[in-house]
């Protein structure tokens, strides 16, 4: 209803400077020339050093993708990169799912008190909302394991553990995304609704959510690339079982003795899966993006 009825007006237009003032000069040319190798040189690193394999009598050096064939292979001793990236698409999906539905409530609970002009209280779960991001990843797997042990101890050895602390650690983005959006919308449109005899559930589903898809998909996206490269957490779950994700995956790849060539190219090529995985999610994180001048 509102795509179809109403523009959207930019307060800052990204293309503003290409607009009024032109071209940028040679300073702002060489800082996004900067920002953008250091921010990809690093990536291009790992994938070369995924492919530059260490002679093991010699001090030089070969191309090859061994590292890649041994990484998707896995032996004994560590998964292959199919099965973690299984396992770290499984959990991101429950993440999403998770978070995602325990933070549209919340951020609708928060908007609705603050319709209410009840605004300390709306402050005081706003603020109760962040406290996960508080602590690191480690001491939110830990309270998570010593939960389960304490109230449900069956529950140590279930495959889908690793979602609760991932859900915990995105549920505060999603709040972050979905509740200015939420502030945004006019309330004539459910008065409108009301008046074409929509209940509330129709309301909710015809008229708040489709408002709300463009922030609802970028929640979705980080929350699962969040979900994929958390390790923390996932460190002290997963220590447990044998449901390594790719980060533990590279860890544990890591930590072996650097005597075998092969070790750190093959951390190198599960690290570069994750790697485009996560920019993946980025990308359509900014294809559904809002373009108000910056932010979600």
């Amino acid at each position: 209803m509102q795509q179809r009825n109403s523009r959207e007006i930019e307060l800052v237009s990204e293309g503003y400077s290409r607009t009024t003032i032109g071209r940028p000069g040679l300073l702002p040319r060489i800082g996004v020339l900067f920002a953008t190798v250091f921010a990809l040189a690093p990536l291009a690193s790992m994938a070369l050093a995924s492919v530059r394999i260490r002679n093991r009598t010699t001090e030089s050096y070969r191309w090859s993708f061994e590292a890649w064939q041994s990484a998707f292979q896995g032996d004994l001793s560590y998964a292959s990169v199919p099965e973690a990236l299984t396992n770290s698409l499984v959990y991101a999906l429950g993440c999403l799912l998770i978070s995602c539905i325990l933070g549209f409530f919340v951020a609708h609970s928060i908007h609705a008190l603050e319709k209410q002009k009840r605004y300390k209280l709306a402050q005081m779960l706003d603020v109760m909302s962040m406290l996960p991001l508080a602590v690191s990843g480690v001491m939110v797997g830990i309270g998570v394991l010593l939960g389960v042990l304490k109230i449900w101890p069956a529950l140590f050895s279930f495959y889908g553990l690793p979602m609760l602390p991932h859900a915990m650690l995105t549920t505060p983005f999603v709040i972050r995304i979905l509740l200015p959006a939420m502030r945004e919308i006019d309330s004539d449109y459910d008065a409108m609704g009301m008046v074409l005899g929509y209940n509330s559930m129709q309301r909710f589903f015809k008229i708040k959510i489709p408002l709300l898809k463009p922030q609802i998909v970028v929640a979705s996206a980080l929350s699962m690339a969040f979900s994929l490269g958390e390790f923390g957490a996932s460190w002290v779950v997963l220590r447990s079982g044998a449901w390594d994700t790719l980060p533990i995956l590279v860890d544990q790849l890591m930590s072996r003795p650097k005597y075998f060539e092969l070790v750190t190219p093959t951390a190198m090529a599960a690290a570069t899966v994750l790697m485009f995985t996560t920019f993946l999610l980025f990308v359509i994180a900014e294809r559904f993006r809002t373009h108000r001048g910056g932010g979600f």
